[in-house]
């Protein structure tokens, strides 16, 4: 089980394929003890972006059910993600459906920040994000 006391970091990424648009989320959820909870899932019709943000939205709603409010550290390889919650100035012209859905997951906790990382450059847990997302497209999960 999570401790949230000290916060939580949330790895999340997505996986999508343009040929036949299918798609795969996933996240860890790890805190400062080395315990870790994982989700992931799979959708048709996805774009990369669309995979992207439901990842971090379905970690916020999970993290929020399973131990209330908590502060939240969003660790993520989309830059699409990470300036468009960093700056909601940004044009949010396309998928504006997952837009509202993330802000209204932001809301369940107490404060969440937002932190780029670079994709496949060995970080443990958006290496396990990616492996999680791409098993998920392709239904291995």
């Amino acid at each position: 089980m999570l401790d949230t006391s000290e916060g939580v970091a949330l790895y999340t990424d997505g996986s999508s394929n343009y040929k036949d648009k299918s798609g795969g989320w996933a996240y860890v959820a790890a805190d400062a003890f080395g315990n870790q909870t994982e989700g992931w899932g799979a959708e048709t019709d996805a774009t990369n972006n669309r995979m992207e943000m439901t990842a971090v939205i379905r970690g916020l709603l999970r993290l929020a059910a399973d131990y209330g409010e908590c502060e939240v550290l969003v660790r993520s390889d989309s830059q699409y993600v990470v300036l468009g919650c960093q700056d909601p100035s940004r044009s949010r012209k396309k998928n504006t459906d997952l837009w509202w859905l993330l802000d209204t997951a932001l809301l369940g906790h107490s404060y969440v920040e937002f932190e780029h990382v670079k994709g496949h450059e060995g970080e443990h847990f958006n290496e396990r994000c990616d492996v999680l997302a791409g098993e998920a497209r392709k239904g291995q999960r």
